[in-house]
């Protein structure tokens, strides 16, 4: 299935999003699913055996000796994921993803993680280590991994 949606559009989309946790992450699970060219969620069903891949996946917890509670998954995929949605500040996210594309881009070679690190040391929230951000690149076509490096595409 073809990506129906850039990494641009997608970033330039949900960059600004306040809104809550609850009114947008189907949508921008949705929106994730066209930019990687997946399947999406199916349609909820009322038996939920039959619920394989769906948003709100009703699910019995076990909470060891104290006893069982019903609950709801954000998304579940059987056999490959459960997710849990999170608000998280996706302008700060995005903006990091931006950040280290661009650092890979400009490098003209493949970076270790050491070396890509040494962009961004003493900058705020990144003093310590590399945003979290190159897998999400690599998935997203932006980079790619090779012997402990990575670099732009």
């Amino acid at each position: 299935m073809p990506a129906t949606l850039t990494p641009a559009a997608f970033i330039t989309k949900w960059r600004e999003v306040s809104g809550s946790e609850r009114a947008n992450y189907q949508l921008f699970i949705t929106d994730l699913c066209d930019l990687l060219g997946t399947v999406k969620p199916d349609p909820a069903r009322e038996d939920t055996r039959d619920n394989a891949y769906v948003f709100e996946r009703c699910v019995q917890f076990a909470h060891g000796d104290v006893g069982e509670s019903l609950g709801v998954i954000d998304c579940h995929k059987r056999g490959a994921f459960v997710l849990e949605a999170k608000k998280i500040k996706v302008r700060l996210a995005a903006d990091k993803m931006l950040a280290v594309a661009a650092v890979l881009h400009g490098a003209g070679t493949a970076l270790s993680e050491v070396e890509g690190a040494a962009y961004f040391m003493g900058r705020g929230a990144w003093k310590r280590r590399l945003p979290p951000v190159i897998d999400p690149l690599v998935a997203l076509g932006l980079a790619r991994k090779a012997k402990g490096k990575v670099q732009s595409v």
